[in-house]
């Protein structure tokens, strides 16, 4: 039944999620603008389907509302993608896309119910659709043909490898698979993003090369996965994996050494989460002394900070009453609010 229903909620799903895209700050810098969103979406798939593949095989009724999410993301991806080749084209890439994702999927489901014959069936569908998908970009930014399906194909291996250890409940492989998926999948917008730019300068003015460019990007995709990391976590601690959970604050202190900065502050958000799903009473330290620390660490206005607390909070919340429905939707606003927090650290950073 779940197999059944994949296609159907992905074609549909986007009619009752909210759409939450990750939006760019204001600027005149339009092409940095688009390196940031192209690498949010893209990145944000990899994560949304390890969830979605978390819950598969812990038969969780989270998985509808994370398969949902997909279409979403999938959206939002066409909207950037019209913006630089138009409603027509964006069209072509929606579709192209939603096949990748119903043959990611597949796949997922398949390892879990031990069917190798259709996961391998699903693999090789998999690298077809990338492929295709390379081939949509490398025409219409005037690439030799093959170009870039290397490059789409590579999120393969890693991915194969966390769905693997998502059913042998091998967390700590897991979660680092995740990582290298994540990245790798975020940074097929740095790829994209300058050779759209260089196509259409007069859509996407801005200098990509520079280092406040590279920060930013940076910055904004440790943080998408961070927040994503974090409400894995917490749903860990509230369903009693501990070694799960672990895992995780193991990956989150890597995601931490990665940002090179405000170590000791991360450390408070990891431990002021966990606190709160342990104790529904204890949401100061995550909503209030980690603002404040944060905020004055990183001279960072104490509400964007907040306002992102605040939306991790509600998906703790949802975790605990088991308020599926909202789950998945209120997970991506977490995420998304961390896009205003990050560009004013890259910003602080620069200044």
């Amino acid at each position: 039944m779940v197999r059944i229903g994949v296609l159907v909620l992905l074609l549909v799903a986007c009619s009752a999620q909210t759409s939450n895209a990750p939006n760019s700050s204001a600027s005149s810098h339009q092409a940095a603008d688009l390196r940031v969103r192209l690498t949010l979406l893209f990145g944000e798939n990899e994560l949304i389907i390890a969830k979605e593949s978390e819950a598969a095989a812990d038969h969780s009724d989270e998985y509808a509302g994370y398969l949902g999410l997909l279409t979403t993301n999938a959206d939002d991806l066409r909207g950037t993608v019209g913006l630089a080749f138009g409603n027509t084209a964006a069209d072509d890439f929606f579709a192209l896309w939603t096949a990748r994702n119903v043959n990611a999927v597949e796949y997922a489901i398949d390892v879990v119910t031990h069917n190798p014959d259709k996961s391998n069936q699903a693999l090789t569908s998999l690298g077809d659709s990338n492929a295709k998908l390379a081939g949509f970009f490398d025409s219409r930014l005037r690439l030799t043909t093959g170009t870039l399906v290397e490059r789409f194909n590579a999120e393969i291996a890693p991915m194969k490898e966390f769905v693997a250890d998502t059913v042998g409940q091998n967390y700590a492989l897991m979660y680092r698979e995740i990582d290298i998926a994540y990245l790798d999948r975020a940074g097929i917008g740095d790829v994209l993003a300058p050779l759209i730019a260089k196509q259409f300068p007069d859509k996407f003015p801005g200098d990509l090369s520079n280092e406040s460019a590279n920060e930013r990007s940076l910055m904004n995709v440790r943080l998408q996965e961070r927040a994503y990391l974090l409400t894995m976590a917490t749903d860990a601690r509230i369903k009693g994996h501990d070694v799960e959970a672990q895992a995780v604050a193991s990956m989150l202190t890597a995601n931490a050494n990665a940002m090179a900065r405000f170590k000791d502050t991360w450390a408070k958000e990891v431990t002021s989460a966990d606190a709160y799903a342990s104790d529904a009473s204890a949401s100061a330290g995550l909503t209030q002394d980690f603002v404040s620390q944060l905020s004055t660490a990183a001279a960072v206005p104490w509400n964007v900070i907040a306002h992102q607390a605040d939306a991790m909070a509600r998906v703790i919340d949802d975790q605990r009453a088991k308020s599926y429905k909202a789950l998945a939707g209120d997970d991506r606003a977490s995420a998304t609010a961390m896009q205003p927090v990050a560009d004013a650290i890259a910003a602080s950073v620069k200044s």
